[in-house]
């Protein structure tokens, strides 16, 4: 139908920064994900400069990774938790890290108790 939010806006409309913002961000990651991909493909078809379009692809997943963590933070901090805790358990296992746990964790308060 072709309405926009302005169209709705009986009063004047009044810009809110952080959705416009939001909207901005979103179009650029939309943006950086098809460059990626066109790297990707670049690379494919171009194998003499393999290592330019490889570079070039890098750099853009770095700014998709930036992009991705400043709107979604959430996400972001649940990643690194996740790389910390495979990177823990690589370096020394379950069962040590088991056994670093505190008994507490193991019994049940006196008051749950019967």
């Amino acid at each position: 139908m072709g309405l926009r939010v302005r169209d709705l806006a009986i009063n004047g409309f009044t810009r809110n920064p952080e959705w416009e913002q939001r909207k901005r961000d979103q179009d650029r990651l939309t943006v950086l994900d098809t460059r990626e991909g066109a790297y990707i493909w670049n690379q494919y078809l171009d194998p003499k400069n393999r290592a330019y379009w490889r570079a070039a692809e890098l750099k853009t997943l770095a700014e998709i990774v930036e992009l991705r963590n400043r709107m979604y933070p959430n996400e972001a901090a649940n990643i690194r938790r996740n790389e910390t805790a495979q990177r823990l358990l690589k370096e020394y296992g379950i069962e040590e890290l088991w056994n670093c746990l505190p008994e507490s964790l193991f019994t049940l308060p006196h008051n749950l108790s019967r």
